[in-house]
């Protein structure tokens, strides 16, 4: 993640990924973000990547848990569970 850090930052606590959808994708910017879902609704950034498999990827090191991966160019998140056991399944609501 240190190589992505210059065009990988975590957004400013007055940027939220609903008004991140509004502004037009920069090409240096990845284009997707990934979130750890915490208790009482409150969410913490992992960092971001360029493709699903690697923001998958970046869920499963940090275990067991329920993550969500939002598109800087859709506006629109998806959900995933990691289990105890490493299986990543998509949350369908």
């Amino acid at each position: 993640m240190d190589n992505n850090r210059r065009i990988c930052q975590a957004p400013s606590s007055t940027e939220t990924e609903h008004n991140r959808s509004s502004v037009k994708p920069n090409p240096m910017v990845a284009p997707l973000d990934i979130f750890a879902v915490q208790g009482r609704g409150q969410t913490k950034w992992l960092g971001c990547a360029q493709t699903l498999a690697k923001a998958l990827e970046l869920a499963l090191k940090h275990g067991q848990g329920t993550y969500f991966v939002f598109s800087v160019e859709t506006g629109h998140k998806n959900f995933y569970e990691v289990t105890e056991g490493g299986t990543i399944n998509r949350v369908v609501s």
